[in-house]
């Protein structure tokens, strides 16, 4: 039991039930509503921009990303590919170097027949 003061005069209060003034709980106590606090709401994280998002200078943008202007637009863009949307550069593929044509027909029928005489006119003379 507690003493506490209401509208300036004290009266008995029950700590288990408050809100009966006799002093006395009955069995199955009252619910009473209590005042929950209001939680407060977490603010979010503002996203970094990403690739071709707008910006306002180069620390807006990622690490491997620059604040460039595209179309009066400042963007974040790949400075080694500012055209890709994407962000992402097309590696070309070198064409490998065709290699001459080696021999062919003509000068092996060549040399041969020019062999098959040097070996006629070595068996002849």
């Amino acid at each position: 039991m507690v003493c506490k003061s209401v509208n300036g005069e004290y009266i008995c209060v029950n700590n288990t039930c408050p809100q009966n003034q006799t002093c006395t709980c009955s069995a199955t106590p009252t619910p009473t509503a209590t005042a929950s606090p209001t939680p407060n709401p977490t603010p979010t994280p503002t996203p970094q921009p990403g690739c071709y998002d707008s910006c306002s200078s180069d620390s807006d943008c990622p690490n491997d990303l620059l604040c460039r202007s595209v179309n009066n637009v400042n963007k974040c863009l790949d400075i080694n590919c500012p055209s890709e949307s994407d962000c992402t550069c097309n590696t070309t593929t070198p064409k490998e170097p065709e290699l001459p044509k080696a021999g062919g027909i003509p000068p092996t029928i060549i040399f041969a027949l020019g062999g098959i005489i040097i070996v006629l006119l070595g068996l002849v003379f």
